[in-house]
């Protein structure tokens, strides 16, 4: 029967077409209605595979599925611990009347390698009449702030020029304070007993025009 079958296939392909028309000119959907009609009369793979070569048709192949794009896996570098690398000072002035008359304060911040002040950091403020340390911290009159160590001085110097520094571990910072020499134009006021520099409120020998 399967014999007989596969005759009649082959048959059907030669001689029921005309005769300028080759197996090979049979479209895929023709070649594929052949070749069910083999397996439905159950005839062996090897004849339809036979079948299939002689009707030029292309060897069946599993269709290929899409896959899935694979974006390359992105390195991020790890963020480090922030450490400190730049040390800021911002004084009130730079210049002051004489020695030991008006204060300067000094405004310091410690901050990280991304620009984050940091707090509670060591300062040493390193002068002439001795060293003074303060720690970093909010202060709790603005919470807007950053964290800062506040210092008064009071320059000692009795040259034009007096240098003082500012470090916190491998950080420093060096500032110089000018001098004038003595008081001349400044604007003093008295209480009756003692005189006072007005900007500062030190009290001041009025003959000597110096701060007491």
């Amino acid at each position: 029967m399967k014999k007989y079958i596969t005759t009649l296939v082959f048959a059907l392909i030669i001689f029921g077409s005309p005769m300028t028309t080759h197996a090979a000119t049979l479209t895929q959907p023709q070649v594929n209605a052949i070749i069910g009609l083999l397996e439905a009369f159950g005839v062996d793979a090897p004849t339809i595979e036979s079948v299939r070569l002689a009707l030029g048709a292309t060897t069946t192949t599993a269709p290929v599925t899409n896959q899935p794009t694979v974006s390359p896996v992105q390195t991020i570098a790890p963020i480090a611990d922030p450490v400190p690398t730049h040390l800021a000072v911002e004084l009130n002035r730079t210049e002051v009347l004489g020695a030991n008359c008006e204060p300067v304060y000094a405004t310091v911040e410690v901050s990280d390698q991304y620009r984050n002040a940091l707090n509670d950091q060591e300062i040493t403020l390193s002068t002439p009449s001795g060293n003074f340390i303060e720690k970093t911290r909010q202060h709790a009159s603005d919470e807007g702030s950053r964290p800062s160590a506040n210092f008064e001085y009071k320059p000692i110097g009795t040259d034009r020029e007096e240098t003082i520094s500012f470090s916190s571990g491998a950080l420093t910072e060096s500032v110089t304070i000018k001098l004038r020499s003595g008081l001349r134009g400044a604007r003093l006021s008295s209480n009756g007993n003692d005189w006072y520099e007005v900007s500062g409120g030190m009290r001041v020998d009025k003959d000597k025009m110096l701060c007491k």
